[in-house]
């Protein structure tokens, strides 16, 4: 697996479920990227991350996070592939 670390902002309130009774909660965070043209720095698309936690993480996290925090995410990585322009939901 791949490790990562990355900050951004939360782009709405976590929601929670269980799974095989263990509390899991899911949160999207967007990750500003800045781009230089030329002698300017331009926003770019941000990356979208779909955030997973699990198990007294994910308590923590559903009483503590909300939309429009900035958080520091540190865990493991699996990548998905999305065309330019899908919505993300």
């Amino acid at each position: 697996m791949n490790s990562v670390t990355f900050s951004g902002r939360v782009g709405q309130d976590p929601t929670s479920n269980t799974v095989d009774d263990q509390p899991v909660t899911y949160l999207t965070v967007y990750e500003n990227r800045r781009t230089r043209r030329g002698t300017e720095w331009v926003n770019d698309s941000p990356n979208v991350w779909r955030v997973e936690a699990h198990g007294e993480l994910a308590e923590l996290a559903i009483a503590n996070i909300t939309k429009g925090n900035i958080i520091v995410v540190t865990g493991e990585a699996a990548t998905v592939t999305v065309a330019r322009g899908t919505k993300m939901e």
